[in-house]
C-alpha cells in the first residue's frame, strides 16, 4: 500500500509506466495469485500467475489491505456511506479511478474510468468524441488511427483506435447528455443504469435514472459486454 501522494503521470498517454512510478505517484498497491490450468495444451499442468493492482482508490481496509474501497452503487441501501462514496470519488479521485495490473511483472492493461462532471478538471483529458480524440493525441504529435472491428468499433461511432501502434478502447460520449443531465440535477445522487427486457427477448430499453428523474436512451449507442471470461464461456454452453 502507498501513502497518499500528488499523482503527476498523465494516464491517456501510451507510454511505458513501471510499478515504482505508480508507487511514488500515490497508488494503492494490492497483490495477489491465481493457478491456472495448461487447458491449450490438455495437459495436467498447472501454472501459478502473479497479479499487482495498482490503483488510486484506498483500500477497504487500512489495517488489511486486500481489495480497494468499494464504490459506485455498493452502499445502495446506505445513504450515508453511499453520499460519501461519491463525494470521494468527486473530491479524492478528481472524479477517476485508474486501474493498472501487471501479470508477472508486466504490464497486462489499464483502465481509466471517468465520472460526470460539470467543471473543468486539469488532469482529465477531454476525450468526450470522435473529433475530441483525435484531436487530443494529434496535438501531442501522437499517431492515432481508427480500427473498425464488426460490431464493437463502427464508421459511425468508433471505440477501437490504435495510439501509438497501441490497440486502445475509448467508449466516449456520442451526442448523448444523458449522463450530464442527470448529474446537474442532483449531482449528489447516484445514477443507476436499467435494462428493461421483454418476456421474449427480443427487445430492450435502456433507463437511466437518480433520485429526481429517471431518462430512457432512445438513441444512445450501447454496448453491454461480460468483464468475466469464464461466465462468457458459461453462456455459451447454455
Amino acid at each position: 500500500m502507498s501513502c497518499h501522494k500528488k499523482d503527476t503521470i498523465n494516464h491517456y498517454l501510451p507510454d511505458p509506466i513501471t510499478q515504482q512510478e505508480l508507487s511514488d505517484n500515490g497508488f494503492y498497491k494490492y497483490s495477489y495469485t491465481d493457478t491456472i490450468d495448461d487447458v491449450k495444451n490438455k495437459s495436467t499442468n498447472r501454472y501459478m500467475t502473479k497479479y499487482k493492482m495498482y490503483s488510486n482508490v484506498r483500500p477497504e481496509n487500512k489495517d488489511n489491505p486486500f481489495y480497494p474501497m468499494q464504490l459506485v452503487g455498493f452502499y445502495k441501501s446506505d445513504s450515508v456511506k453511499n453520499k460519501q462514496s461519491i463525494q470521494y470519488i468527486k473530491n479524492q479521485l478528481n472524479n477517476r479511478i485508474i486501474t493498472y495490473l501487471f501479470r508477472n511483472d508486466s504490464l497486462f492493461y489499464k483502465n481509466v474510468v471517468v465520472f460526470p462532471h460539470d467543471q473543468e478538471i486539469e488532469e482529465i483529458a477531454d476525450l468526450s468524441s470522435e473529433e475530441k480524440i483525435k484531436k487530443y493525441y494529434s496535438d501531442l504529435k501522437i499517431p492515432i488511427s481508427i480500427i473498425i472491428e464488426g460490431n464493437r468499433s463502427k464508421k459511425n461511432y468508433p471505440t477501437l483506435f490504435r495510439i501509438n501502434n497501441y490497440k486502445t478502447s475509448i467508449y466516449h460520449s456520442i451526442e448523448d447528455k444523458s449522463y450530464n443531465n442527470l448529474s446537474k440535477i442532483s449531482p449528489d445522487s447516484e445514477i443507476t443504469m436499467l435494462l428493461n427486457v421483454d418476456d421474449s427477448f427480443t427487445k430492450m430499453t435502456i433507463i437511466l435514472k437518480n433520485d429526481y428523474k429517471q431518462i430512457e436512451l432512445k438513441k444512445c449507442k450501447t454496448k453491454i459486454f461480460l468483464i468475466d471470461k469464464r461466465a462468457e464461456e458459461i453462456l455459451k454452453n447454455q
